[in-house]
């Protein structure tokens, strides 16, 4: 956690957690944050163990073959949940999350870096819409609206090499998220980019698209029930997009490293060097891995833009 802030895609999740859950049960992560930390110790620690062994009934529901079940012998021995518990534990949300009809907009500076995390999303409520209706729109999302947003910012302006977004539920809040990243000098233009195509396919939803999403949610269930037990099933459907591609050699000062290029039309969308390579070429010159896989990127940008690719 004390160096979070050299993990940008990590630090920029996070921060978009506690923002867009604030006021609620679910805005700290699991593993803690440097606040709680400080207050764990080993008394601590056992407290809590003896807490939920002795005191909190436990609900374990298991899906799968017969030998799943040797979980159950798992869970009396290793775990010690033996004794008679004498209460449900609940959680009980006080404050209700705040819906602003207004963005909010957050910039977290991070020094020397050059490049800007973006995270754009909202709080959904369960009372937003029926499950059948979140499951359409999360398909939708994740799938064709993804592909949309890929073709404007990626594709068409060469703005990020990644771009992702999906909506879903979880027990009591559900959050919609677009991510991807950019150049610092390319960041206005990339959200103008985004705000355009949100704007424009909030009136206009492709309805072929959005048909193909709920046949195939509605077509694929009765077959998938042939392989479990299970009486209920979530599917998320994804479409893949994949670039042109082609190797290079690029020659490092600590051996010759594989470099991977994906193209669009005649933009160079990725150059990403063999990792298997660069850590041999680490590993035999004792030099950091990660220096030589932005030497490989780099020797191998150099060859491309040199040779008109």
């Amino acid at each position: 956690l004390r160096g979070l802030s050299t993990n940008h895609d990590s630090l920029a999740d996070r921060s978009f957690r506690e923002l867009s859950l604030r006021n609620s049960p679910y805005s700290r992560p699991t593993d803690g944050d440097l606040n709680s930390l400080k207050r764990i110790n080993s008394p601590i620690l056992k407290g809590k163990k003896d807490y939920f062994n002795e005191e909190v009934k436990k609900r374990i529901y298991l899906t799968g073959p017969k030998e799943v079940l040797r979980l159950k012998d798992i869970f009396l021995e290793d775990c010690g949940w033996k004794g008679k518990s004498s209460f449900t534990r609940t959680i009980i949300q006080e404050k209700k999350q705040e819906i602003r009809p207004n963005a909010n907009i957050y910039l977290i500076t991070v020094p020397k870096s050059n490049q800007a995390k973006i995270r754009i999303g909202s709080v959904l409520k369960n009372k937003d819409s029926s499950r059948d209706l979140t499951s359409l729109a999360a398909a939708y999302i994740g799938g064709g609206f993804t592909s949309i947003l890929n073709t404007e910012v990626r594709i068409k302006r060469g703005l990020t090499y990644s771009m992702g977004a999906f909506a879903g539920y979880q027990r009591d809040y559900g959050r919609s998220i677009i991510s991807t990243f950019t150049r610092n000098e390319s960041l206005k233009e990339t959200l103008q980019v985004i705000k355009d195509t949100l704007q424009t396919h909030q009136k206009l939803i492709d309805s072929k698209e959005l048909e193909r999403v709920r046949t195939n949610l509605a077509g694929a269930h009765p077959f998938t029930f042939e392989e479990t037990s299970s009486f209920g099933i979530r599917e998320l459907p994804m479409r893949r997009h994949a670039l042109d591609r082609y190797a290079v050699q690029a020659q490092t000062s600590a051996g010759t490293v594989a470099v991977k290029i994906g193209r669009a039309g005649n933009k160079t969308l990725q150059i990403s060097p063999e990792f298997e390579d660069c850590r041999r070429a680490a590993e035999s010159s004792g030099q950091p891995l990660r220096q030589i896989i932005e030497e490989a990127r780099s020797i191998a940008f150099k060859r491309i833009s040199g040779s008109g690719h």
